[in-house]
């Protein structure tokens, strides 16, 4: 089916919630998609438990690791694209945990506009909250137990957003968009390190490259573990660094996102169904 989707989910060090969030994966309605499990050099067991899961599911998944050490979120989240096999792409975190209907909104949403980047609305679950939380409580899609320890109800994609001028914001820990318009802007700027840097990039140029910009409120993750004290706060200073970071000035990027042309690559080891580990670069 043409309309199938490419989950891309980065993980670095927190195997314990990347179990909750592929548990939610496999509790989908729609089975029309695949996982990829890019894995940015994590030290705790995430390794060996990914390559068990891809192992163990009756579902097309792959896992990558990126041996080199450092903060590869933009790499890492370029080279899940460079190897979905599916038309549309959903970025989605390690600490997300989405509802049982997530791939089928995301895929009647793409039906509708291919060309729209679609961002997902994220409920934010307090860290001091997650020892409350199973993994059981997620495999029996105990919904309500999540709900007892949101911070607010508050949607910042929409209640913070506005307050900036002119803005185009996206995050990777819940969007989609068509992997040809992803391919087009060459993916996220491999140069940006800090937090929220990369999305925000992204962001502003796929305004000035036409594509709109739709929030779904049928498309839910929950956000496990979040830790600050102010959903404005945060988003508004992102927001500030966006329009001071010189690399927002008329930048055209960057990389070219096929596995063929690129020489300055990090070495990534693909894990295939049969545990025989192979060096890409």
């Amino acid at each position: 089916m043409e309309d199938q989707i490419s989950i891309i989910l980065t993980t670095y060090n927190r195997k314990s919630l990347l179990e909750m969030t592929l548990t939610a994966l496999l509790n989908q309605t729609n089975k029309n998609f695949e996982i990829l499990i890019i894995d940015d050099h994590s030290k705790d067991s995430t390794q060996e438990f990914s390559i068990d899961f891809v192992n163990k599911i009756n579902m097309p998944s792959k896992y990558f690791r990126i041996e080199n050490e450092g903060n590869n979120l933009s790499i890492a989240r370029n080279m899940g694209a460079e190897f979905a096999k599916n038309k549309y792409l959903v970025f989605i975190d390690d600490d997300i945990v989405v509802l049982p209907n997530f791939i089928q909104e995301y895929i009647l949403h793409f039906q509708k506009n291919p060309d729209a980047v679609y961002l997902g609305k994220l409920l934010y679950v307090k860290s001091q909250s997650l020892e409350n939380i199973t993994l059981e409580d997620i495999k029996n899609k105990k919904w309500d137990i999540l709900n007892q320890h949101l911070y607010s109800k508050i949607d910042p994609r929409k209640d913070t957003l506005r307050d900036l001028p002119d803005y185009y914001k996206v995050w990777g820990g819940n969007m989609g968009i068509a992997k040809t318009h992803f391919y087009c802007l060459n993916g996220y700027d491999e140069d940006f390190k800090s937090w929220g840097g990369l999305d925000s990039d992204l962001g502003l140029r796929l305004k000035r490259n036409g594509n709109p910009l739709v929030l779904l409120d049928d498309c839910i993750g929950y956000h496990m573990g979040t830790n600050f004290k102010s959903m404005s706060e945060i988003q508004k200073e992102r927001g500030v660094r966006m329009f001071e970071d010189e690399k927002m000035h008329d930048t055209s990027i960057i990389r070219n996102l096929n596995p063929d042309t690129n020489s300055n690559k990090p070495i990534i080891v693909y894990y295939n169904k049969k545990n025989y580990p192979t060096k890409l670069f």
